[in-house]
């Protein structure tokens, strides 16, 4: 149940990010040495494709069968937990929870890119808000 709730938070992440490019190649699985267990490994390749001009709205993964990441909304993440098989109610804390911590955590992102020389992440943060925050509402 671990992996699938990880897997689920990386969907939403993906969704509230703006990250058209989900697609399965950036999910990957890691093998006990004995090879006995598998883990989803953690999240990798996440960003935010939609601030780039020749970026498509089409996401490479569908979210509860649509793809237009400006199409999707909650009750799309609802449809898609069949395929995931974790509860609704479980699922949906997590959706809300990350939903609510999205805006100030890329502030606070943006405040230790600046803090380490990359001056673009404040226009990266705003371009990013300007193509985001209307899902976040």
């Amino acid at each position: 149940m671990e992996d699938q709730l990880k897997l689920w938070d990386i969907c939403v992440f993906n969704y509230l990010i703006g990250n058209t490019d989900n697609h399965i190649k950036n999910v990957s699985l890691l093998y006990a040495s004995d090879m006995a267990s598998i883990r989803l490994a953690p999240a990798y390749d996440i960003v935010c494709t939609m601030i780039y001009p020749s970026s498509t709205t089409e996401m490479a993964v569908s979210i509860g069968c649509e793809y237009d990441i400006h199409k999707i909304k909650r009750e799309h993440f609802c449809r898609e937990l069949k395929n995931i098989g974790i509860g609704e109610k479980l699922a949906m804390r997590h959706y809300d929870d990350m939903l609510s911590r999205i805006e100030s955590a890329l502030e606070e992102s943006c405040e230790t890119l600046m803090q380490q020389g990359f001056i673009q992440a404040k226009d990266m943060k705003k371009r990013i808000l300007e193509v985001r925050k209307p899902a976040w509402m």
